[in-house]
């Protein structure tokens, strides 16, 4: 079926080049008939670009599994030989890169495919568009060429479609079975959605924590295109779907953006009818959560949509409920159709995609259209932290400067994060500068913004992420106009050894202090933390402290010198104390300095756990800190002498199997974190655990309520009315013991996000809350109505004693995709501080 499309354009137009191979000559079968290995797909784009002048090829980086990740560059020849120009003045009319455009400018058109890896038609329908932009000679594809720029990702998740590909050749029939209930049909545990850590790299675009994602959005801030799609698979049943998108919208979309929407689905429709292919629109997929592959290069100037083709699950062919087969085959054709579409509309409407795409930014930097002109961060924040969020910031082109001589103005009234209040604050000279006058208003808005502008509550991805709650800033949002007078850098640390020191003091107040100790405790030092404040010198230092006495350490050789390289290199600063006698508080001699041990960490992993939870912490563990973990297979947690480990995470899954085994495990000594469901292994019969007593009531009163007759309800109003007790993820607030270890240096509030609509009630005396909701907890985001009523004087999460060991309770994943900073230090606490 879709070979003989491919023949077509071969024998109505004359091929450039007689020796450029279709991709069936090259390998050896028909796109639609098999899922092509990415080593076949990089040999087959090498060779197109080796016979086509029409073609340029640029690795833009590695996968964490090794394999590349590239992008074809394709136009005209003459169009080729100046890329830089065109890439030039692109960013000089987003006013991105100084100076007027002149000479060549080209519209832009990128083509994403197959960021889920098991959505595979995509990146069989990219090799299809090359061949035909490579060899046909058409007038058409002639037009195409000469008057614009596409650029084709063919694959942006290698590793995931690799997975899937090996995966489904080791399960399937000589000849596919279209049966449903086949095995080819039903993915293993890992899947072949997600990268090499598991997770979804179309929900990372703004966060950027996986190599995929930060490479590719380093290439795409240097191209911004004025047409972005990004081409995915959907459940099978389904037909094909293309924008415009379903409500909410995030306001952010300009009126021009929102239109051209409609422009390009009415292209879409015409080619849909006339092969009478369905199709639908306005439904299911939301432009609101700012890190999708539609959103994010929305928020960069371009048409951001997305294209989704029924067939997830189906293998090389299935059917469907209604009797009919759908076909591998079928779904490269209607993204290779649907690709064309997009080409054609690109070039039709070429003068207004430029003039449009220049006014965007233009209202960016004159006319930000947001009720927030200023953002300020306290320079007084640790350096940790503002470090981590300005690097993210500037790789987005967000610029930032400091107050200088703004700063000696005085009450200025802003909305304060930290307190969620309107409150009036000084500005200092140091202190960071965000405005909204410039190229990039519209994403730094929608980044800092402190309330989303959620239009519609039916959407199934997080409603709130404000940065500066992920990361626990003192920051305030202005409605007036602030402009910066100083340019911003972060200068690195050099810190200086003092050798007559008697002890190291490190703070303990961001993720790198974490990074600090871990490092620290695998190049075998001993340290200490202050259990209690104190003061030494005149400065003041809270509880989590850390402490690193020379007497300690008095066997490790060259122990000053060794100790400041670590600090070098996680660009920790060191204070040198004198004296083991403080000021105020225990000397540091006290017992109430505990020493931190390096633990041996061991992972549940595998079939019965949440594969994205999972990947969550593994990512952290292995790229974050650094540190090495042990992941347990799920389904032999019960063969593993659980003694040899320190410490036993067990992300959200089913344990009911392991309950006493695991309890077993923490009276002995062990220690176990319990994120999100994974709570519930100790709700079992005859349980002694608080907390599984409480959760064993809980489950028993929601059976009760279930089977009580119910009011009679609108069918039509099901999903909303599911909304009223349920959360996509918001933001709300968390009262601390800010004493406990769990919360040391997080302060008396923390921010957490939201993410499921599970109540847990407060533990009994002889147990630990540390973090608790309290009344009016709703900051940012969607949270259900029924469900908000149940969230005042809950548990928010807290440390369970049993026997000589420990149960951590997080019923939210701290480490969440990656990008709550926050969470990570709450996290490190339940790893390394809560003894």
């Amino acid at each position: 079926m879709f070979r003989s499309l491919l023949a077509i354009f071969c024998l109505f137009s004359t091929c450039l080049h007689a020796q450029i191979q279709t991709p069936e000559q090259f390998l050896g079968y028909k796109l639609g008939e098999a899922f092509t290995l990415h080593h076949d797909l990089v040999r087959y784009i090498q060779h197109l670009a080796s016979q086509s002048p029409r073609l340029k090829v640029q690795e833009y980086g590695k996968t964490y599994e090794k394999r590349a990740l590239q992008v074809v560059f394709v136009s005209a020849p003459e169009n080729l030989a100046k890329l830089e120009e065109i890439r030039q003045n692109n960013l000089k009319s987003a006013g991105l890169l100084a100076g007027q455009a002149s000479g060549l400018q080209l519209p832009i058109l990128w083509l994403g495919y197959t960021v889920h890896g098991n959505e595979p038609a995509g990146t069989e329908a990219s090799m299809a568009l090359l061949h035909q932009l490579a060899s046909e000679n058409s007038e058409k594809v002639q037009n195409w060429l000469k008057n614009m720029l596409i650029i084709i990702d063919p694959c942006q998740n290698p590793d995931g479609r690799e997975r899937y590909a090996h995966w489904y050749q080791t399960v399937r029939n000589a000849q596919p079975d279209v049966n449903p209930d086949g095995w080819e049909h039903i993915e293993p545990w890992a899947r072949g959605r997600f990268n090499h850590y598991l997770y979804d790299l179309n929900r990372d675009w703004a966060w950027q924590t996986q190599i995929e994602t930060q490479k590719k959005t380093d290439l795409y801030r240097l191209w911004l295109p004025q047409v972005h799609i990004d081409v995915h698979e959907m459940g099978y049943e389904q037909s094909y779907f293309f924008g415009p998108p379903a409500h909410p919208i995030h306001p952010f979309a300009s009126k021009w953006q929102r239109e051209f929407a409609g422009t390009i689905a009415k292209e879409n429709k015409q080619n849909f009818d006339s092969r009478q292919e369905p199709y639908f629109t306005k439904e299911t997929y939301d432009f609101f959560y700012p890190s999708y592959g539609d959103t994010y290069p929305s928020l960069h100037g371009a048409i951001g949509l997305t294209y989704e083709q029924g067939g997830i699950r189906a293998g090389l062919g299935i059917v469907q409920s209604s009797g009919d087969t759908l076909y591998f085959s079928k779904r490269v054709q209607n993204h290779w159709e649907a690709s064309q579409n997009t080409i054609a509309v690109t070039l039709r409407e070429k003068e207004k995609l430029l003039q449009n795409f220049k006014q965007f930014f233009q209202e960016n930097l004159e006319k930000p259209d947001s009720q927030y002109k200023t953002y300020v961060i306290k320079h007084t924040n640790s350096a940790g932290k503002l470090a981590k969020l300005t690097e993210l910031l500037q790789r987005n082109y967000i610029q930032i400067g400091r107050a200088g001589k703004a700063g000696k103005a005085t009450n200025f009234k802003g909305y304060a994060y930290h307190k969620h209040q309107e409150t009036e604050f000084s500005l200092d000279e140091k202190d960071l500068i965000l405005t909204a006058y410039q190229p990039q208003s519209r994403l730094l808005n929608v980044l800092l913004e402190p309330q989303a502008m959620l239009e519609d509550s039916l959407t199934y991805d997080l409603t709130a992420w404000a940065l500066p709650f992920a990361y626990g800033l003192e920051a305030y949002a202005l409605k007036e106009k602030i402009l910066p007078t100083q340019s911003f850098e972060i200068k690195p640390l050099s810190p200086l050894p003092s050798p007559t020191a008697f002890a190291y003091i490190a703070r303990w107040d961001d993720f790198e202090d974490v990074r600090f100790l871990t490092q620290a405790l695998r190049a075998g030092f001993k340290i200490r933390q202050a259990v209690n404040p104190f003061e030494s010198n005149a400065l003041a230092y809270p509880a989590g402290t850390l402490v690193i006495l020379r007497s300690d350490n008095k066997n490790t050789k060259d122990f000053d010198k060794k100790l400041f390289e670590v600090a070098n290199q996680t660009q920790k600063n060191l204070i040198a104390l004198p004296t083991g006698g403080v000021d105020k508080g225990n000397d540091l001699g006290s017992e109430y300095y505990e020493v931190v041990r390096l633990p041996k960490i061991a992972v549940v992993g595998g079939q019965g756990t949440e594969n994205v939870e999972f990947g969550a912490v593994w990512h952290h563990f292995e790229r974050d800190l650094g540190f090495p973990v042990t992941v347990l297979q799920h389904e032999t947690l019960g063969n593993v002498d659980l003694t040899a480990y320190h410490i036993l995470i067990l992300p959200t899954g089913k344990y009911n199997a392991y309950s006493e085994t695991l309890m077993e495990y923490a009276k002995q000594g062990g220690k176990i974190i319990a994120l999100d469901n994974a709570m519930n292994f100790t709700a079992f019969k005859g349980t002694n655990s608080p907390m599984g007593q409480r959760i064993l009531k809980m489950q028993e009163e929601k059976s009760e309520t279930e089977q009580s007759p119910q009011a009679i309800e609108r069918y039509e109003n099901r999903e909303r009315n599911m909304l009223t007790e349920s959360t996509a993820g918001a933001i709300c607030r968390v009262e601390l013991d800010d004493t406990h270890p769990l919360a040391y240096g997080l302060g008396k509030t923390y921010y957490t996000l939201r993410l499921n609509q599970r109540h847990y009630p407060l533990l009994p005396k002889g147990h630990w809350n540390v973090g608790k909701f309290g009344t009016n907890s709703l900051v940012s985001g969607f949270v259900g109505k029924q469900m908000l009523a149940k969230i005042p004087n809950t548990f928010a999460f807290g440390v369970e004693n049993a026997g000589k060991g420990k149960i951590i309770y997080l019923p939210e994943t701290p480490v969440f995709r990656g990008f709550w900073y926050n969470g990570k230090m709450l996290f490190a606490n339940a790893v390394f501080a809560v003894k």
